[in-house]
């Protein structure tokens, strides 16, 4: 699917964030993260509270 660019934009949270853009509004139940410590990052974890997800992390 090419969801991971080669280069250009390549940061972690950024693409984490495109998944769950891309996926979400395709999964019918509540989505639900598991993190790492490391992902716990308002920019990443806000958008999928608006979204009514749920998260989970260290």
């Amino acid at each position: 699917m090419r969801l991971v660019p080669r280069t250009g934009n390549t940061h972690k949270l950024k693409i984490a964030g495109a998944l769950l853009r891309a996926f979400i509004p395709h999964i019918p139940v509540p989505v639900r993260l598991l993190t790492d410590a490391w992902f716990m990052r308002r920019r990443l974890l806000l958008p999928l509270l608006r979204q009514r997800g749920q998260f989970i992390g260290q």
